[in-house]
């Protein structure tokens, strides 16, 4: 069972975990044909499904039976897989699920398109920072639990990451949210990069961390992706039915995908705070 000391362990380390088999045969089919039936495109109305026992009393009040049981079917899997019970593991508080959806990514072969580049997902990057908004708390990221539902490989939608790197952008986030560091956009590798480099900012970040060659160690991944010589150094193969559970602050990629189409089904988890 994925609910283990290892992998909590793992995760907690290196930002991500990857777990074979996360599905069995039979979920794998069941939520294959339901997000099939759709292909939605991420964040479209349809890639949506219910996150609560009130989102599914409201599809069941419409009357659309279909819709309904094919929510039920993904809401219960999150349910028999004990997702929450993980992610309070993980966060070692209350959690709720904050959101599910799936989609479908086309193929596409043009060879220097990923379809999203290196970033950290939990960055603020607002114009006007006279007040920092709730979601910059730096202890109110998303766990989130990206199942496969087809194939993925180098070059062929694995999302790429950089182990550790949630714990440097931890910092980063928790630094601009105690007003200790003056905010700068971060998103993007660059932006990190150029955060970084600022000596108040890199003396808080190593002020900080367990193990201060962390630091040196990420700064030079970073000029390997921007010299475009990581070599896919960074990239995984996973089987249809396989999962990452990742905390959203890694830097990760979005690979290209050359070979065929991609769909995954994905549920996010916050901690109650």
């Amino acid at each position: 069972m994925f609910h283990s000391n290892t992998n909590i362990d793992i995760l907690k380390k290196d930002g991500l975990v990857k777990i074979s088999n996360f599905l069995n045969k039979k979920q794998t089919e069941d939520v294959f044909s339901i997000i099939s039936k759709y292909r939605p495109k991420k964040a479209a109305k349809k890639s949506h499904f219910a996150k609560n026992y009130k989102n599914l009393l409201y599809k069941l009040l419409r009357l659309n039976f279909v819709n309904f049981f094919e929510n039920l079917v993904i809401f219960n899997l999150s349910n028999s897989l004990e997702l929450k019970k993980f992610s309070e593991q993980h966060f070692k508080k209350k959690t709720h699920l904050n959101m599910v959806d799936g989609y479908y990514n086309l193929k596409d072969e043009n060879k220097d398109k990923p379809i999203i580049t290196w970033h950290t997902d939990q960055a603020y990057s607002g114009a006007n920072f006279n007040q920092i908004p709730e979601f910059v708390n730096p202890d109110n990221y998303t766990l989130k639990f990206f199942i496969y539902l087809t194939d993925v490989y180098k070059n062929n939608g694995c999302m790429s990451y950089i182990p550790g790197s949630h714990k440097i952008t931890y910092l980063i986030r928790k630094g601009i949210f105690e007003r200790k560091l003056d905010y700068k956009p971060y998103w993007s590798f660059l932006q990190i990069k150029e955060f970084i480099s600022d000596e108040k900012n890199k003396s808080y970040i190593l002020e900080n961390l367990d193990d201060e060659s962390m630091l040196n160690k990420f700064l030079k991944k970073l000029e390997m992706l921007e010299k475009n010589d990581e070599k896919y150094s960074f990239d995984y193969s996973m089987k249809s039915g396989d999962a990452i559970v990742f905390n959203e602050g890694i830097v990760h990629r979005g690979s290209r995908l050359m070979f065929s189409d991609r769909m995954v089904l994905r549920f996010h988890f916050r901690p109650v705070i």
